[in-house]
């Protein structure tokens, strides 16, 4: 019997929505009050421009537009950027590494305990955002490389 890839990673991808199952029932924890708080005011320009955290903001606040003070949307966010990055993870690691291996780091991150605070406080988001814009970044990195190398040789 052969399993293929796009199937390894459906059965990842189900793994991790099972793992995370109870953040569905999560309340606000900790700082999250102080990043849920503000985005409930209407968006000012200097929300917008503060020199850290804008995207982040912006993120609370569509959210809040969404669902209010409803820990579970936010939750759910937090989720959906997790699964997002780990599959960056896979695209990224596929590009230079074997499919197994590209499997099994992209396992690594979305299944390790240590990613459970990014996921299950919304505070984390903030390193969901950086850790995409991470493997964004090694992305491009590795596709001017990559051409880099062709047009060499």
């Amino acid at each position: 019997m052969f399993i293929t890839t796009n199937t390894l990673l459906a059965v990842l991808v189900g793994a991790t929505l099972l793992v995370y199952a109870p953040v569905r029932h999560a309340r606000f924890a900790y700082e999250d009050e102080v990043y849920v708080r503000p985005a409930q005011q209407p968006l000012t320009l200097q929300t917008v421009l503060q020199p850290r955290g804008a995207l982040t903001a912006l993120t609370f606040r569509a959210n809040a537009r969404a669902h209010g003070l409803d820990p579970r949307g936010y939750h759910g966010v937090n989720l959906f950027l997790h699964l997002l990055v780990g599959l960056s993870v896979f695209a990224l690691a596929a590009r230079l590494l074997p499919t197994g291996y590209a499997l099994f780091a992209a396992a690594l991150f979305l299944l390790h305990p240590i990613q459970a605070e990014a996921v299950a406080y919304v505070a984390g988001r903030a390193e969901l955002l950086a850790a995409l814009g991470t493997v964004g970044t090694v992305w491009v990195l590795a596709e001017l490389e990559v051409a880099w190398l062709f047009q060499k040789f």
